[in-house]
């Protein structure tokens, strides 16, 4: 009996232990889906999203990062845990505007770490959904 005490002790600090931090799995998928696009980029950000709460620390702290990339990816991660719900109204909201014209005008003006400042059209979306989307999608050669 005290075996089993001692089991239970130790598993439930083992799980407490691993909330609220990314371990090293997680922190290589993050830094290896932040070098991707497309497939590969929406496989390694799906990974990181069924993580679930347990990254929101690790995630926040990226939000302070100077790279833009790694902020960005933070946010993103963010959203798709914590606002599951929002990302289908959002991606309606955004329509087709990975065709606009403008949107093809400014993808060419700026780079990667400026696309913060392409044209929103769609109200209430973040830039940073804009910025998922168009790391999943065709978008991938626009990388300087």
């Amino acid at each position: 009996m005290l075996k089993t005490c001692y089991a239970r002790v130790f598993v439930t600090i083992l799980l407490v232990g691993s909330i609220g931090r990314a371990g090293e799995i997680e922190t290589k998928i993050f830094h290896d889906g932040l070098r991707r696009r497309g497939e590969e980029y929406t496989r390694a950000r799906d990974v990181l999203v069924r993580q679930g709460p347990k990254l929101i620390t690790f995630l926040q702290s990226k939000t302070n990062s100077e790279d833009w990339g790694e902020r960005m990816f933070a946010q993103i991660l963010n959203c798709r845990i914590q606002q599951p719900q929002e990302i289908a109204q959002w991606d309606k909201a955004l329509g087709k505007l990975v065709n606009d014209r403008h949107v093809w005008q400014a993808l060419k003006t700026y780079r990667e770490h400026q696309w913060e400042k392409l044209p929103n059209v769609a109200k209430d979306v973040p830039a940073s959904h804009l910025v998922d989307v168009l790391w999943e999608s065709k978008w991938n050669d626009t990388r300087h």
